[in-house]
């Protein structure tokens, strides 16, 4: 599913910031560096990324938080790779200041993190894993209303909100399952 998951991600984030009113050039920059934001997952030991049917342990989720590092280590040169930098490092970083790896907080975390941030929390939560069953597109939509302005920015939330009513995150992960 990854290459569904990173369309998905793709898309969610270009009608996001289409939303938002985000200039064409940041848009378009934005969708391609997106599908990178998972990059440094390379370096996660299959045994934790995708054999394991349960819930992580804290000493695999340590593990895997690092993989906002080591994607921020592979792109780590050229100009071309900036804003997909400031997505992989940041991409876990939450509104309120809890997320990781570097506890930013609000405007500290670069928009085109917080927007990743959101969509690839909602398409965690539709999507079957491994270790849990998908939630309902309005579960996910309940659970990102009830962290606005704990993990998701509420801009980018309430944009989601408008989306949502249009039907276009459904339509996307319809579109790309």
């Amino acid at each position: 599913d990854t290459g569904n998951h990173i369309m998905r991600i793709r898309f969610y984030v270009i009608e996001l910031a289409k939303e938002m009113g985000l200039n064409e050039e940041f848009i378009e920059d934005l969708g391609t560096s997106s599908i990178l934001h998972d990059v440094g997952k390379i370096h996660i030991p299959d045994s934790i990324l995708f054999k394991k049917p349960e819930r992580l342990s804290s000493e695999e989720m340590e593990e895997m938080k690092k993989h906002a590092l080591y994607g921020n280590t592979i792109l780590r040169k050229g100009h071309f790779f900036l804003m997909a930098r400031e997505i992989v490092h940041w991409h876990h970083e939450n509104w309120d200041g809890s997320g990781y790896p570097d506890k930013l907080k609000g405007n500290e975390i670069p928009i085109s993190a917080r927007i990743v941030r959101l969509a690839d929390v909602y398409d965690a939560l539709v999507m079957k894993r491994l270790y849990k069953d998908a939630w309902t597109e309005q579960e996910a939509y309940d659970e990102i209303l009830k962290y606005s302005g704990i993990y998701f920015d509420p801009q980018i939330v309430k944009a989601f909100q408008s989306l949502f009513r249009k039907g276009i995150p459904q339509n996307i992960k319809n579109r790309f399952s």
